[in-house]
């Protein structure tokens, strides 16, 4: 099939020739809303289908998934090419233009569209396994009818995709989950925000809360954009734990699971740790995409009430997490948990206090909350010896752009 393009009045007149000599013309209206990025000097959210794709490319069973507010489809065409070669997943791209449906279901034919309102369509319960909006709720008459809609559409463990790319973002959140919504990820001079996470579980009453919740700065493993980060540790520090012959290790703070995925390829038995449940369902999810699954899920609320899975692991892996402790005290008491364990490795990555930034509690700050000093880190490991041991500096990076990061490598004497 080919496609041609000729400009008219609001727009594009769109024809597409068929290989056996049939013809169909349609209109394309550029109002703003919808983005055609094979016309010329047209926008494009490739970037995010992108990201999305992505994880698609790495499932090991099909998806069902909901390009929500689709458009001119591109977006599902993309989705649909990340497919593995054993299986294709399942696009359907839904909108409520029907120009935009109709010169979708030409120009893309892999996919699956529909022309309806998002908010009142009726999949059956859990149909989705991934529902992904690219500024879709921007341009709905009702987004929070919408986000509900796709909280009965997703299965147990489905994940949504969230971009809302309008510059005025805020009021859009605002009508979706009230006064209390706070941004959970802004980048580029906050003109967009992102947001992955899992929203099934929790009852749709409660979604205001759960996206306040997701917002704390607690929070941060809901967004995307540490697969960097995991790609370091594991390169870094992985060897460490396979050399010792592990076979079971304890991730404290796991996150949505980049660095678990990475443990998951080196040990047989994988304990997860976290203080959000929402964490530990992501992570989860994410080893389920590599047909792995964690040998537990441990949730920490006060360390008094906190059950460890196992009475020993071979090795335990703390980072990113040790600096958004909230005091010196809780440090010292998560440590003597670990200590429980008898592992014969840890991997740990603190803030490292110096005659510049010396050990104190949290305050407000999120990315400078607790600072230790070498001193007080090693002081909770007496029976252990030091076997790597590495301090950040303006001139010595062991991962550019990071100062102040300190790495231990502990061995039990």
């Amino acid at each position: 099939m080919h496609v041609s393009y000729s400009r008219t009045d609001g727009g594009y007149l769109a024809e597409f020739s068929e290989d056996d000599g049939r013809m169909t013309q349609r209109h394309v209206a550029l109002d703003g809303t919808r983005a055609y990025p094979d016309l010329p000097d047209q926008k494009s959210n490739a970037d995010y289908y992108e990201a999305v794709a992505r994880i698609l490319g790495g499932a090991t069973a099909p998806f069902k998934v909901l390009d929500a507010g689709c458009g001119s489809g591109y977006g599902s065409e993309l989705l649909m090419g990340a497919s593995p070669r054993e299986f294709q997943h399942d696009i359907f791209g839904v909108d409520i233009d029907t120009d935009a449906i109709e010169y979708a279901s030409l120009r893309h034919r892999l996919a699956n569209f529909l022309c309806a309102d998002i908010a009142k369509m009726g999949f059956r319960e859990g149909f989705f396994d991934l529902v992904v909006d690219v500024d879709g709720l921007s341009h709905m008459a009702d987004p929070g009818a919408a986000l509900c809609n796709y909280h009965r559409m997703l299965c147990d463990a489905g994940l949504l995709f969230l971009a809302v790319l309008n510059p005025d973002r805020d009021a859009v959140m605002e009508r979706v989950f009230g006064s209390g919504f706070e941004v959970a990820h802004e980048v580029c001079d906050n003109a967009e925000l992102l947001f992955i996470g899992c929203i099934k579980h929790k009852p749709v009453e409660d979604l205001a809360a759960f996206w306040k919740e997701s917002a704390d700065d607690i929070a941060r493993h809901h967004c995307d954009g540490l697969d960097d980060w995991a790609a370091f540790v594991d390169r870094k520090f992985g060897d460490y734990i396979s050399d010792a012959g592990a076979a079971s290790i304890l991730e404290w703070g796991c996150g949505k699971g980049d660095i678990s995925r990475k443990l998951a390829a080196r040990v047989g038995e994988l304990h997860l740790v976290d203080i959000l449940d929402e964490s530990l369902q992501l992570a989860a999810a994410a080893l389920e995409t590599d047909g792995n699954r964690p040998a537990s899920l441990t949730l920490v609320g006060e360390l008094d009430e906190v059950s460890l899975p196992v009475p020993h692991v071979d090795a335990l892996l703390c980072t990113a997490v040790v600096q958004h402790f909230p005091t010196v005290e809780y440090w010292r008491r998560v440590a003597a948990l670990w200590k429980s364990l008898s592992p014969e490795t840890i991997v740990l990555q603190t803030r490292h206090a110096d005659e510049t930034r010396q050990t104190r509690n949290y305050r407000t700050e999120y990315f400078t909350a607790l600072w230790l000093s070498t001193e007080e880190v090693l002081a909770q490991f007496p029976e252990y010896e030091v076997v790597f041991h590495h301090v950040d500096t303006e001139d010595d990076h062991l991962w550019s752009g990071v100062t102040h990061y300190e790495f231990f490598v502990l061995k039990r004497r």
